[in-house]
C-alpha cells in the first residue's frame, strides 16, 4: 500500500439549490411543511463545488430543487458553472417558465416537456445549437442518465429527499402489505432501502 487513496471518476452531479417550491404536490411534501425562498445555495458556492468535481472527471450537472426557477438571477448560476463540465440540466416543473424562457435561451437552454410541463432539460455549451437530436437508436440525452446511474452503482450516491414525504409504517403486516401495493421487491432486513414505484387500486403509479 503506497498510502494514497484512489479517487473514483466522478462524472454526474444532482444540484438542489433550494427546498422551496411554489406547488405541494402529494409525492413531495405535505402543505404544512414550508420551506424558505431565502435558504438557497449561492452562486460562488455553487461555483466552487462544481469546480472540486471538475478535477475527477465531471460533464455532467443538474439543478434542481425544490423549484429552481423560484431562485434570483437563475442563468447566472448556469453561466457560472457552464465552463466547467460538457453539459448543464434543469429539473423545473415549469410554472414560471413563461417570464424566464428568454433568459434561459440566452444560456443555451434547450426546452423539453415532462410531465406535461415545458421545461429546459440541458444546456448547449461553447455557443453550439441546443437541440435534440432523434434517433431511433441512440440518443444525444443517454449520457447523462448514464453518468448517474454508473456512479450511483460503482461509487456513491447521494440522494436529497428533503422535499419528499414520509410514512412511518408498523405493524406485523406492513411488510407484506408494501408487497401488494409496491412494484418492487421491499427488503425486509433492517439497514436496507428499496426505491419502488407505489400503486392505487387501478394499478397507475400513485407515487415513488
Amino acid at each position: 500500500m503506497s498510502g494514497k487513496s484512489k479517487i473514483n471518476t466522478i462524472e454526474y452531479l444532482r444540484v438542489a439549490i433550494t427546498a422551496a417550491c411554489n406547488f405541494f404536490c402529494l409525492y413531495c411534501r405535505e402543505k404544512t411543511e414550508k420551506y424558505l425562498l431565502e435558504n438557497y445555495i449561492n452562486i460562488s458556492v455553487l461555483r466552487n463545488v462544481v469546480k472540486v468535481f471538475a478535477q475527477y472527471g465531471l460533464k455532467t450537472v443538474r439543478i434542481a430543487g425544490g423549484e429552481p426557477l423560484l431562485v434570483p438571477h437563475l442563468e447566472k448560476y448556469i453561466e457560472a458553472i457552464s465552463p466547467l463540465v460538457e453539459e448543464v440540466a434543469l429539473t423545473t416543473n415549469g410554472y414560471f417558465l413563461e417570464e424566464k424562457a428568454e433568459k434561459l435561451k440566452k444560456a443555451g437552454a434547450c426546452f423539453g416537456v415532462s410531465a406535461g410541463y415545458e421545461r429546459p432539460l440541458w444546456f448547449a455549451l461553447n455557443n453550439k445549437k441546443p437541440e435534440f437530436k432523434y434517433n431511433y437508436n441512440y440518443q444525444n440525452w443517454y449520457p447523462a442518465v448514464e453518468f448517474e446511474t454508473k456512479n450511483a452503482r460503482k461509487n456513491v450516491g447521494l440522494f436529497d429527499l428533503t422535499a419528499f414525504s414520509k410514512y412511518d409504517l408498523k405493524g406485523q403486516k406492513t411488510h407484506s402489505e408494501l408487497q401488494k401495493i409496491c412494484t418492487a421487491n421491499i427488503k425486509d432486513e433492517i439497514g436496507k432501502t428499496t426505491y419502488t414505484q407505489m400503486l392505487n387500486e387501478d394499478g397507475g403509479i400513485e407515487a415513488d
